[in-house]
């Protein structure tokens, strides 16, 4: 079960971040803009999951 629940919040935020640049691509900024900074935002994004998930399936 809590292969499950980490691998959801992995592909929860690799979603929301196409999702994330679709909009902005819909909104109107080139794609290139978007790719600019796409590695960026998705680093940070799983850092933060990164640091929820620490100490998840480590082995001692």
């Amino acid at each position: 079960m809590l292969a499950a629940i980490a691998a959801a919040q992995l592909i929860s935020a690799r979603n929301a971040l196409v999702e994330a640049h679709h909009r902005r691509i819909n909104d109107g900024e080139s794609p290139e803009a978007v790719a600019e900074d796409a590695a960026d935002l998705a680093g940070r994004a799983f850092d933060l999951i990164e640091r929820g998930l620490a100490g998840y399936a480590v082995r001692k």
